[in-house]
């Protein structure tokens, strides 16, 4: 031990090797820095870390053949052990640099494709979750609110398709390469940074990086004091359409970023309200309500606080107690104000329009409204799913189907326009293609209760009860349901249980429940015969605005209540049809 101890010694391995790591950590957090300033790809700092480890093992080789004697011959041995060395770094470096991550991009069926899809278009970009670099995670906000705002002030770029939030924030901190997310979100531009707001100064840094090669088209460094945020995102947006190619024919066109520039506090409360809104429980929706009015309190010409507050009441009667009657009134109110101080918030229109339909049951007003969104912005995912699904009601099932290809084009990550897109087959009679896609994304996203939740009634009109029993016990417990009454109707639906025990079962259920639960019932009811227990939940609906009379005249699973004698009265509260 002492000899080799003495050899350590005088051939310095323990200076060389320190001295190395000294080196390699200064190099390493240089490089850092400056990966962040130019938006650098994920995938440089990954070979770095790769070569500075690399580097480690050479090093001490060097030293051990070198470090006593100096100058000398490399001899067989030194050169094996090199070449070990670097084949395992390589090795490395492609296992770290290789696609993962990604999640894989669930085909819809072939006869709703798009041709314009098939392709990757040249002018299409995804503005990925810009990363907090405030050494703050409460700062989390601050970067996410400004990520989505960039997308909405790229969005109003006339030809540039822009993807859609929910896919775009799926690869928040994810190890994915670029090429991979391109590939996933069929853009061929990335638009990548970081946030760091401390006190009243701000500093972001962006980079646009071209998928195919992987090389960066633009970037730039803001350091600006925080108040400037609105001017930066002005700054950012031009300077990324001045470096997309872009149709010149279209830039022609004069397009305008709104002037949303507010108080900082208000911005502030705006953003914290966006971040409580995409968790999407009861209780951050009610908090996501007093976050808006209290920005609102602040300045009330902001309009995308306005318009955020309709968003929130076209959902919030489906997540809490707010009945759907006083939702449906808050929506009007304040879509209607943020229309009046900017006609073209496309988000505003599409609420308003899909309240319209869903909450005082005129489809075709809706159906309007919603088509006013799309003639400002043709390619709002939103928009274009809430389209699909209201058409696919009114019996329109191919433009259904084309504006479903959209928004899934758009927006390819989103379960809940693929659940959707589901129910409008289901809609179209289609229940077999139902099945298959609404199974294929629940392979992926297992435990997906709106996909899990149609996919029980596909089965359910398929005949595989099987798999309805296994859907209803796990619905029932979300629903808050007795657990029994839906398993026990499947069954008896399969004629492994008798229709009387399992209408005495659903009579058990409890009825204060939510709207999605309600409707189940009523399917069921009416799908062993039971139509006047059905009729009775239906007609409460008659006052208090509810899904289920909807289905009534548009799903085949309420095809039974089309020969109860009040179906006539029910039918009529929905306008479906000019």
């Amino acid at each position: 031990m002492a000899l080799w101890l003495d050899k350590f010694r005088k051939r310095k391995i323990g200076q060389w090797s320190l001295g190395y790591l000294a080196g390699g950590w200064v190099a390493y957090e240089v490089l850092s820095q400056v990966a962040e300033n130019f938006a650098w790809p994920a995938v440089i700092m990954r070979a770095v870390t790769v070569a500075v480890a690399t580097g480690l093992p050479v090093v001490v080789i060097l030293a051990w053949y070198h470090g006593e004697k100096g100058q000398q011959r490399v001899g067989a041995v030194e050169l094996a052990l090199l070449t070990g060395v670097a084949a395992v770094g390589l090795l490395a470096l492609r296992a770290l640099t290789a696609d993962e991550g990604a999640s894989p991009v669930l085909d819809p069926a072939a006869s709703v494709r798009l041709a314009a899809f098939d392709g990757i278009l040249m002018n299409s970009l995804a503005v990925l979750p810009l990363l907090n670099r405030s050494g703050d995670p409460d700062q989390e906000y601050f970067s996410d609110g400004l990520t989505e705002e960039l997308m909405g002030a790229l969005s109003r770029v006339p030809g540039l398709r822009i993807s859609a939030r929910t896919s775009s924030f799926a690869f928040k901190d994810s190890p994915a390469t670029t090429d991979s997310i391109a590939r996933v979100l069929r853009v061929r531009h990335l638009l990548t940074g970081s946030v760091r707001r401390q006190g009243d100064s701000l500093r972001v840094a962006v980079g646009l990086i071209d998928a195919r090669d992987g090389f960066e088209v633009w970037s730039d460094t803001y350091r600006r004091p925080a108040a400037d945020v609105f001017a930066v995102q002005e700054e950012i947006a031009r300077s990324v359409v001045d470096a997309l190619p872009l149709d010149p024919v279209l830039l022609a066109t004069d397009w305008e970023l709104p002037d949303y520039s507010t108080s900082l506090e208000a911005h502030d409360l705006y953003l914290l309200g966006k971040q409580a809104w995409t968790r999407r429980t009861g209780a951050d929706l009610l908090r996501a309500v007093e976050l808006f009015e209290a920005a609102i309190a602040l300045d009330s010409l902001y309009a995308p606080a306005w318009a955020a507050l309709a968003e929130t009441y076209v959902v919030l009667s489906g997540y809490t107690s707010v009945s759907t009657r006083t939702a449906f009134s808050r929506l009007q109110q304040t879509a209607q104000r943020a229309l009046q101080l900017d006609s073209l918030m496309v988000e505003a229109h599409t609420a308003l329009g899909y309240g319209t339909a869903w909450m005082s049951y005129d489809y075709m007003a809706g159906i309007e409204r919603i088509e006013r969104a799309l003639a400002i912005d043709p390619e709002y995912a939103t928009a274009l799913h809430w389209l699909g699904e209201l058409l696919a009601h009114t019996g329109r099932f191919e433009e259904s189907s084309e504006r479903f290809a959209s928004a899934m084009a758009l927006d390819p990550l989103s379960g809940v326009t693929r659940a959707d897109y589901g129910q409008a087959l289901q809609l179209a009679g289609r229940h077999e293609d139902s099945v298959e896609i609404l199974e294929a994304y629940l392979a992926d996203d297992p435990g997906y209760l709106i996909a899990e939740y149609w996919l029980l009634y596909a089965a359910l009109m398929t005949g595989r009860y099987d798999r309805a029993d296994e859907l209803a016990r796990g619905l029932s417990e979300a629903f808050g349901l007795n657990g029994g009454g839906l398993s026990l109707a499947v069954r008896a639906l399969a004629g492994e249980a008798s229709k009387e025990a399992a209408v005495a079962a659903l009579d058990a259920e409890p009825r204060a429940v939510s709207g999605v639960a309600a409707t189940l019932l009523v399917a069921l009811y009416g799908q062993l015969g039971a139509l006047d227990q059905g009729i009775a939940i239906l007609e409460h609906g008659a006052d208090t605005p509810f899904q289920g009379l909807i289905y009534l005249s548009s799903h085949a699973a309420f095809a039974p209540y089309r020969e109860h004698p009040r179906y006539g009265e029910l039918a009529s509260l929905v306008r479906l049809r000019e």
